[in-house]
């Protein structure tokens, strides 16, 4: 995993063989924000089946809950963006998120970009 800081956005990436994917996620202080998904551009030639920007957020409206359960903690987003050519299966982005609350949560470091 690599995670980044790129402006206002928290970012995880995987890669593990032929399969990828991005998470950024903007945090918001409004636990009553509507999130949005974002699709941003696809980055190389390698295409996979469309993932569906609803399952998407649902996986990360998960991922964040779980931390958040786990954690003790309200951390709430309001933009979560995913790479277009991104691989499936969209329940990754749920462990990608949850692993981003966890990470900003101790304290771990997210490098500028």
């Amino acid at each position: 995993m690599f995670y980044s800081r790129q402006g206002e956005y928290l970012t995880v990436s995987r890669i593990t063989g032929p399969r990828h994917n991005l998470l950024q996620l903007r945090l918001t202080q409004d636990p009553n924000a509507e999130p949005r998904v974002e699709r941003m551009p696809a980055v190389g030639t390698c295409v996979h089946g469309p993932l569906s920007d609803q399952a998407v957020l649902d996986a990360v409206m998960a991922g964040i809950a779980h931390a958040n359960a786990e954690l003790g903690t309200a951390y709430a987003i309001d933009r979560a963006r995913f790479i277009d050519n991104d691989c499936p299966p969209e329940g990754v982005y749920g462990m990608l998120a949850a692993l981003v609350i966890r990470r900003l949560h101790s304290g771990g470091e997210f490098v500028a970009s």
